[in-house]
């Protein structure tokens, strides 16, 4: 489907794919599932949406966005359960949440580092088990992309039970900061 001005006009090939808006397009050959909305929005990868250009801002509970996402009011965010075990855990498998759990250990544990990091993205840990939780700086057990830097340049120790701890992955350091605990 295309509406708008020139919607979809370098698109040749493809399947469901939608175009709305003026100059919506996909500029690549091949797409399945592509999606682009607005002014001069494009996609250039199968399965993806885009909404504008660089210019465009989006607003949620705002007529009058300030940002290229403004949201007025309350961001939820997904969480994991995810079973770590006593002692070092290297390079956690995180998947699409944003919030985690810590379930599993018995004993003292610690954490060295975590998968799937993306320049800014933002991944809350909460400590609800019976036993302290160390995060390691700079760990030589996890992979590069997956370390973590804990900005104390030594290991952080956390509380049992009722503690947390804030990161977000940065590309230029290809790693994962630690912002904040308690």
């Amino acid at each position: 489907m295309a509406l708008g001005q020139a919607a979809g006009t370098a698109n040749t090939v493809g399947a469901d794919n939608v175009f709305l808006g003026s100059a919506a397009d996909a500029s690549t050959g091949n797409l399945t599932n592509a999606v682009a909305i607005g002014a001069n929005a494009i996609v250039a990868a199968s399965n993806s949406m885009a909404l504008g250009d660089a210019s465009m801002k989006v607003g949620i509970h705002t007529t009058t966005p300030a940002a290229p996402l403004d949201v007025d009011g309350a961001l939820a965010t997904r969480h994991k359960n995810i079973a770590l075990v006593n002692g070092l855990n290297s390079n956690i498998a995180l998947t699409d949440a944003s919030f985690i759990r810590i379930t599993g250990p018995t004993g003292a544990f610690s954490l060295g580092g975590f998968t799937n990091g993306v320049d800014g993205r933002h991944l809350i840990v909460v400590n609800t088990v019976a036993f302290a939780m160390t995060i390691k700086n700079l760990d030589g057990g996890s992979a590069a992309a997956n370390k973590i830097t804990t900005l104390t340049g030594g290991d952080v120790v956390l509380a049992a039970r009722t503690s947390a701890a804030t990161f977000i992955f940065d590309d230029v350091s290809n790693t994962w900061l630690l912002l904040n605990y308690n």
